[in-house]
């Protein structure tokens, strides 16, 4: 079976709300349990920055939210297992080890309900359980993986449109997320946008110290 040591940094770019910064820094991400992540449960980065950006940019105006934007920088440790879906040994180690498990499921009489149809919703659905079954028998703790979009709503063009009204390129938009399984596997996260610097005042030691400091 393949190794899943990876000799790559595994970097990544977290959106988020400018009022929660201090608290994911100090204390680390929450997460929330869904059946439709993608990949598994665990806390969601992107490797491109202005992608991270983006999203919570577009989060905010969507909802009208009173918030503004930043950005958290996440390096993961070194010494965890990557499961990389975007090479040919990732994608080998998932079919073998997702079989591998599926039929010791079966010989304990575990019955596992996944969805047969080719509908995008229930593809999602049985990707986000096959990670998760998969990640906890092997202790894995970053799942990588490049999704391929032909009018996402940041491109400034429809790929498949203009590739009908023009020439076929085979081109798409791409966008590279990371999965986190937990907190354990990160080994630094800072903020890194915005970049300002900015006062606040703390009790230690019963003494009250004016610090200044940058937001990471």
């Amino acid at each position: 079976m393949t190794n899943l040591d990876y000799k790559e940094t595994v970097r990544g770019y977290h959106g988020t709300f400018e009022s929660v910064v201090k608290d994911i820094i100090d204390s680390g991400f929450k997460t929330k349990i869904r059946k439709d992540h993608w990949l598994g449960q665990g806390i969601y980065l992107y490797t491109d920055f202005a992608l991270s950006k983006w999203w919570i940019q577009t989060k905010i105006e969507k909802l009208l939210l009173n918030e503004e934007p930043a950005v958290i920088e996440v390096v993961c440790k070194d010494n965890i297992k990557v499961l990389n879906l975007d090479n040919f040994e990732g994608m080998n180690f998932f079919y073998s080890s997702f079989e591998k498990v599926f039929e010791e499921l079966k010989t304990l009489n575990v019955t596992v309900k996944l969805k047969n149809d080719s509908s995008r919703e229930s593809k999602i659905k049985n990707l986000c359980f096959a990670l998760d079954l998969i990640k906890k028998k092997y202790d894995i703790g970053v799942v990588i993986y490049t999704f391929t979009k032909t009018n996402p709503s940041y491109g400034e063009f429809d790929s498949k449109k203009f590739e009908s009204e023009y020439f076929p390129f085979g081109l798409s938009y791409k966008e590279t997320q990371v999965c986190i399984s937990n907190n354990k596997c990160i080994g630094s996260k800072k903020c890194v946008y915005p970049i300002r610097e900015y006062k606040y005042n703390r009790i230690e030691n019963k003494v009250m110290i004016k610090k200044r400091g940058r937001l990471i």
